[in-house]
Order: C-alpha cells, then sequence, then structure tokens
C-alpha cells in the first residue's frame, strides 16, 4: 500500500500512539492517527483513489472525510470545509477538504490544539461508525514523493477603474502577480501598485468590430494597431496588451487568417516595445486540430491567452476548464513552441448571459465557489506553462451574477496570502543562509526534537506590517530536503515548519 502525503508542507505536531493518558478516557492505547499542523484552508489531498463520505463529529473528529477504497480506508478530521462532495470518486492527489479546526481540536476546547488535519488509516474498509478504534500508523505508508505545487498563479480581474481602496488592499496582501484591467487605458497608472504586472484589454463598443480584421491578415493587423495605439501610448505602464477578444477560428481559411495577423500584430507591438498576449479564445475553441496551423502565429508572442469555464460548476473535465493541456499537446505534436499560458478568464458561465450563467446565478454560496476555484487551483500549479490565472471579475460593469463582492474577495486574498505568499518569502530568504549561528534558540530545541541540524543562521523579515524570524534545516537521513523554522517575534511558543525541496 502507497498513499500520498494529504498536507505537503505541514508539521507533525501528535504522532501515532503518543500521549496514552490523555486518550485512555477513549479507550483507546494512545493517538489513533497523525496531526498535521498548517494554516487554515490549506487544501487536504486525497491520499489514494477511492469514494468520499462526508461526516460530522462534533465532540470528536469534527467535520471530517471517511476516503474507501477496497481494503482499506482513510480519515482526514477537524476540517474547516468539504471541496470534494458526498459519494464523489475521487483520484489520489485531489483537492478533497480544506484544513480548520473543528471538534476537539478548537483551541477552547480541553485539549484544544489549534488548525491542523487528524489523518487515521484503518488496513480495512469497515463501516466508518467503528468509533476511534481499528487505526493504525499511516506514516510509514506515506511516499517518499510529496506533490510538488507550484507557486498559485491566481491573480485579480477588474471591468471598472474605481480602484476601491479594500480591492487594493486584497491585492496587495494576497501577493499575486498579475492584474487584467478591462479598458486599462481608463485607469489612473498602477492602480493597485507597482508590484503586480498589469494585463490590459480594450473594448471598442458593441459588436467588437476589431475581431473582424483577423480575418484580413497582415493588413487588418495594420489596422488594428491604428486603432490602438493613441490608447496604449497613454498607458505606458501596462506590461501586457491582449490581442482582440475572442475571436472565431473555424475553419482551415480563418486558421490561416489568423496566423498572418496575429504575425504582423505582435511585430508592430514589439516595435513599439510592448509586450502582447495572442489568441484570447474563448471556451473550448477553436477545435483542436486548427493548432497545427494556429502554432505558426505563436514564435514570437509573449503568451497565448485562453478563456477557461466551467459549465454552470468549476468541473475540471479536460474540455472546458483543462482543456489548455490538450493545446500544449497539440502544438507539441505539431512541432510548435509552447508559449507561457494566461488564462485571462475562467469561473463559471454557460452562454455568457451577465445575469444569469455566472456563478452567484448558480446557487453557490462565496465558500462553495472558492472551493472550486482552490480545487483547480491545485491543477494550474501543477503545469510550469500556467503563467496566471485571473478569475472573471471584479467591479462588474454590467455581469452582476459574475461579480466579486468584497466579502469574497476578502476569503480570495486571505487564500493565496496563507497557502502561498508568507511561506514563499520564507523559503526565498532562507536560500541565501549558509551559517548555523544561535544553537541555543527555541529553533534549534525545536529542530533537535525532529532530529533536524541547523543550516542557517536565523534571519528576519517582514510580511505585512508583521515581524518574523526563521531558520532553515536539514534532516541527516533525507536528502534534498530543507525544513524551515519560523515565529512570529516574540511568540517563541508557535513556531511553525516549512518543509520544501531543494
Amino acid at each position: 500500500m502507497k498513499l500520498l502525503h494529504p498536507c505537503p508542507g505541514a508539521t507533525i505536531s501528535q504522532r501515532f500512539g503518543e500521549n496514552p493518558t490523555w486518550y485512555a478516557k477513549f479507550g483507546m492505547e494512545g493517538h489513533n492517527g497523525i496531526d498535521l499542523m498548517a494554516p487554515e484552508r490549506t487544501a487536504i489531498l486525497a491520499m489514494h483513489d477511492g469514494t468520499v463520505w462526508q461526516c460530522e463529529d462534533p465532540t470528536g473528529y469534527g467535520l471530517y472525510i471517511y476516503l474507501v477504497t477496497d481494503g482499506y480506508a482513510t480519515l482526514y478530521g477537524h476540517l474547516r470545509a468539504f471541496v470534494a462532495t458526498n459519494c464523489q470518486d475521487v483520484k489520489a492527489g485531489e483537492i478533497i477538504a480544506e484544513l480548520g479546526h473543528t471538534g476537539w481540536c478548537v483551541s477552547s476546547r480541553p485539549g484544544g490544539t489549534g488548525a491542523h488535519v487528524h489523518v487515521g488509516l484503518r488496513p480495512d474498509d469497515e463501516p466508518r461508525d467503528n468509533g476511534y478504534k481499528g487505526y493504525v500508523d499511516p506514516e510509514p505508508f506515506w511516499s517518499q514523493e510529496v506533490p510538488y505545487m507550484n507557486k498559485s498563479p491566481l491573480g485579480f480581474q477588474v471591468q471598472r477603474n474605481v480602484a476601491p481602496q479594500w480591492l487594493k488592499d486584497d491585492i496587495q496582501r494576497s501577493g499575486a502577480n498579475h492584474v487584467k484591467l478591462i479598458n486599462a487605458d481608463a485607469f489612473d497608472p498602477y492602480p493597485f501598485g507597482e508590484g503586480v504586472k498589469y494585463i490590459g484589454r480594450l473594448h471598442f463598443g458593441e459588436g467588437e468590430a476589431d475581431k473582424q480584421l483577423i480575418y484580413q491578415g497582415a493588413a487588418g493587423a495594420d489596422q488594428y494597431w491604428a486603432m490602438c495605439r493613441p490608447r496604449i501610448g497613454s498607458a505606458a505602464w501596462v506590461d501586457y496588451w491582449e490581442g482582440p477578444n475572442e475571436p472565431v477560428i473555424q475553419t482551415e481559411e480563418q486558421a490561416h487568417a489568423f496566423v498572418s495577423f496575429e504575425r504582423r500584430r505582435v511585430e508592430l507591438w514589439h516595435g513599439a516595445g510592448r509586450k502582447t498576449l495572442s489568441g484570447v479564445f474563448a471556451t473550448g475553441n477553436p477545435y483542436l486540430s486548427l493548432w497545427r496551423i494556429l502554432g505558426d502565429g505563436l514564435e514570437q508572442t509573449d503568451g497565448l491567452a485562453l478563456h477557461e469555464y466551467g459549465m454552470k460548476r468549476m468541473t475540471w473535465d479536460g474540455w472546458h476548464l483543462g482543456r489548455y493541456r490538450k493545446v500544449i499537446a497539440a502544438l507539441r505534436e505539431a512541432g510548435h513552441r509552447v508559449p507561457p499560458i494566461f488564462l485571462t478568464e475562467t469561473g463559471i458561465d454557460y452562454s455568457g448571459n451577465p445575469t444569469q450563467d455566472g456563478w452567484r446565478a448558480q446557487g453557490f454560496s462565496e465558500d462553495e465557489y472558492l472551493a472550486q476555484i482552490i480545487a483547480c487551483d491545485r491543477e494550474w500549479r501543477a503545469d510550469p506553462e500556467i503563467e496566471c490565472v485571473t478569475p472573471f471579475v471584479w467591479l462588474d460593469d454590467g455581469w452582476p451574477s459574475y461579480d466579486i463582492p468584497r466579502s469574497l474577495s476578502g476569503k480570495y486574498a486571505d487564500y493565496l496570502e496563507v497557502n502561498v505568499n508568507l511561506e514563499d518569502k520564507i523559503a526565498w530568504k532562507a536560500q541565501e543562509c549558509v551559517i548555523p549561528l544561535n544553537p541555543a534558540s527555541a529553533f534549534e530545541v525545536a529542530g533537535a526534537q525532529k532530529g533536524y541540524l541547523p543550516a542557517s543562521p536565523e534571519f528576519d523579515l517582514e510580511h505585512f506590517g508583521v515581524r518574523y524570524r526563521a531558520q532553515v534545516y536539514r534532516h541527516p537521513g533525507i536528502r534534498h530536503w530543507q525544513f524551515t523554522a519560523y515565529a512570529k517575534i516574540g511568540d517563541w511558543a508557535n513556531i511553525h515548519w516549512i518543509d520544501r525541496k531543494n
């Protein structure tokens, strides 16, 4: 039996069999699983293929999932929310839940230990109501190959140019790399700060006459440049400009015209010192067979922009969400270059109706929609070709069922800040450190308990006004991994650990 690690980067806070005195009241000889500490909302992964059973035990595991397969089952306790639905069949590595602190780990309860996931393994698939007995230690079965995920490519997309302070704050603290702006030339320069890259789209009114120029090839690109040049000239701070939005390419003739148009258009943009994104194709378009032709127009582009929506739900079906993987395969099979991929629209849609097709019209709560985005984010993070993903839309201008309100925006920024950016900031700074210092520190005491050896001096950094201290460690028996301890300065009783592959 081989199991994937359910929460890469988490810290083990309690191992199997520990604290027998505490667990004697439950008729157990000790802790019946492993506790993994990580920030709330951290994604929990399925350790194996199986069927999800959603459960609740307010005085024990809290919200928990029992994942059943032939011959054995695993349990994931103290969850904040479910991502996988009840009775859903999932594959190993899929996101099934968010880490939380429900049940007995709530800090106000006796013995509470804060946010973590309790992981249990039963060597059989007996009914879920067998209580707390019958579990074995899952750690020996965990694969040494812990899934590695890239930094989240998620960003923001904004329609109206009002730029309220709450959105500025969300974008800044999220650490997102990209913000897409509709009619970017109408915004003030750097509306959300200079630490992000801006993607600009130009809209030319009802009917979008600019799209028809594509079918005129290179001559159409010259006309398109004449339309765009005055507008992009007033927004020199924009990093990338998209081409015409969602052109329809359904025939080989149209595909050849697109190639001619894009070659000339990219030449004009680059000649003016501007970067540009090609394609901007709508969900499910063009036909996959046409990429053998379309690839000829992508040799010099700075990126390929695609739009991918789930049909009334963000279900990863490979034809709507995840279709870019088929595009990558088609381009490579034809011997074409695969440019960086920008998914400049995503979310929930069906036919593009502003009031009926967005996520708000499908009956999902904010938490349910965010959980769908997070589940897809694991897929996007797995592919290095994905440069950014910008859900549609903040500050809607006539798209009310798609609008992301302030409350959901805050939760979205929380996810990016907690799951990605503080740990990334610490990990990158840790690479600069090479000499051990301060052997009597709280970090080294905690590291010694885990068998870790210091591999850097302590170092300080600031994250949104909070001062942290950190130190890198290594384990003599685990090659190619580093373990970084960090804590808020002065709060030495709450040391956290980041596990990362070198």
